[in-house]
């Protein structure tokens, strides 16, 4: 029974997030997605042991899939016409209206 209030007493005395740490949580939440769900299954490997192996592997091989892909797309120029693309037919599409 003393655990159980243990556990609760802990829920009930967290402390909001100082803005360093929305800061960091942001940062990583746009441009690293999938780092913040290996950082997140790190800390559960001691629990779950296989099952955050294979998200923290997954979310790597997602990581280089993403890198290799936007590295594709950039190489190759299509990024620059394809922004273009859109403010072209965003633009027309304001006009309509």
């Amino acid at each position: 029974d003393s655990s159980g209030e243990d556990i609760v007493t802990k829920l009930l005395d967290l402390k909001e997030p100082t803005w360093k740490q929305w800061r960091e949580f942001l940062v990583k939440y746009s441009f690293l997605p999938y780092q913040l769900i290996a950082e997140f299954a790190w800390d559960w490997l001691e629990v779950h042991y296989w099952t955050s192996r294979f998200l923290i592997i997954n979310a790597m091989l997602l990581s280089v899939l993403e890198l290799f892909s936007f590295w594709r797309i950039w190489s190759r120029s299509e990024l620059n016409v394809n922004t273009a693309g859109v403010r072209c037919h965003l633009g027309r599409q304001a006009l309509q209206k």
